[in-house]
């Protein structure tokens, strides 16, 4: 599209124009669109950048593992912007068009077994988990899941709706950082920790 064209548009159809090329590009990133079934909804390209962010600045050093329970975007975000030899990123999920991804996929039900979670049990520096289901025994669940494969910490992405549930774990508080979808969703999403998180607790404004 020419430069001409562009300038005859309005500011709201440039922007929806150039909304509609960045969630087609990352589309092409995937490989595949989410899929509603699944529960699957992206997150913007910011909020995947900025929980990345915060997931990678807790391996000390540059070493480590990072998990992503049900939580492609953060994964791949990682893989794009970050990756490097010494920590290693290894994706957690139902959807076995992940698989792609060899050993860094891992199939993980989350109304299933923690089976398939044994072989990494205290592997993960921390863990980012976005639970498909906004439900106790989901969000349980996935409680569970984290608990068996991190070191300590952990970032809980999730509505609000479960937010009093999520509290009653030891340590655990509501980020400033809310996070954004590609989609836009009804539901308000937001952030929980168990540490004072870099990027997560402040005005992300300041640390960008």
């Amino acid at each position: 599209m020419s430069g001409d064209v562009f300038s005859e548009l309005s500011d709201q159809s440039l922007t929806a124009l150039l909304e509609f090329y960045a969630e087609a590009e990352q589309s092409r990133t995937f490989g595949f669109e989410e899929d509603w079934q699944l529960s699957q909804f992206w997150y913007d390209d910011r909020t995947a950048e900025i929980l990345a962010k915060e997931c990678l600045q807790q391996c000390v050093d540059q070493k480590g593992v990072i998990g992503c329970i049900c939580s492609p975007t953060v994964f791949i975000k990682l893989k794009e912007t970050f990756c490097c030899d010494s920590v290693k990123f290894i994706l957690f999920e139902f959807d076995r068009r992940f698989a792609k991804y060899g050993s860094e996929f891992v199939f993980y039900d989350c109304n299933g077994s923690l089976d398939e979670l044994s072989n990494f049990q205290n592997t993960c520096d921390v863990v980012i988990a976005d639970p498909p289901f906004l439900s106790k025994n989901c969000m349980r669940n996935i409680f569970q899941a984290i608990q068996l494969i991190t070191r300590g910490k952990f970032i809980i992405c999730t509505g609000v709706v479960l937010e009093e549930f999520i509290l009653e774990h030891d340590n655990v508080h509501r980020c400033v950082f809310a996070p954004s979808h590609k989609n836009k969703l009804c539901n308000e999403f937001r952030c929980y920790a168990n540490y004072v998180t870099s990027y997560l607790d402040s005005d992300v404004s300041e640390n960008e």
